[in-house]
């Protein structure tokens, strides 16, 4: 009790040093405003502003379903579209110097000279190998595997055609030096 003796008499004391802060009149009102808010009248929106609405949540719609059947769905894969770029480069380019190394091997074999009968049926063994790592390829199992093997594949038919140009030309070097042996001999 002391306390609030103590706090009644500063009050009490100092009462004209408190009193020079009076409050706003309207401070009641405002605070039973605030406790007892008025309702507020609905006003009825106007018509233009449902259909904006409605035209707003239609576009999100169509947006949407858009995205859905832009981005959800799988895409489906050809077998064509599993050759990577990579790929189609190097295939192009080892198919066309072995094509040109087996023509320069078929202009040896017009002018009479041949290589290894064995030669032949190594390179037909090496392609028809080749066609199935190909047929494999689209198949779709370890394709990284059967990449690597097509490009092996490709590299040792383009070594073997090169070599057998190599002893090709040495058989037609051999044969011209004995044709300008016999034509100095005679």
């Amino acid at each position: 009790m002391e306390e609030r003796d103590h706090l009644e008499i500063f009050i009490t004391e100092n009462k004209e040093l408190l009193d020079v802060y009076l409050p706003e009149d309207d401070l009641w009102d405002k605070i039973n405003a605030d406790l007892h808010p008025t309702p507020q009248v609905l006003t009825k929106p106007n018509r233009w502003t449902w259909v904006f609405r409605s035209a707003a949540v239609f576009v999100l719609l169509i947006a949407a379903v858009w995205a859905i059947i832009q981005f959800g769905r799988p895409e489906t894969v050809t077998p064509e579209m599993r050759y990577t770029e990579e790929l189609v480069e190097a295939e192009s380019y080892y198919t066309s110097v072995i094509d040109k190394h087996r023509e320069e091997i078929l202009q040896y074999k017009k002018k009479g000279i041949e290589g290894d009968e064995q030669f032949w049926q190594n390179s037909e063994e090496l392609t028809q190998m080749y066609q199935e790592l190909r047929k494999e390829l689209v198949n779709g199992e370890n394709q990284e595997a059967v990449i690597k093997a097509m490009m092996q594949n490709l590299m040792t038919q383009m070594e073997m055609l090169q070599s057998q140009l190599e002893i090709l030309a040495y058989i037609q070097s051999i044969q011209e030096e004995h044709q300008d042996e016999n034509r100095t001999s005679l």
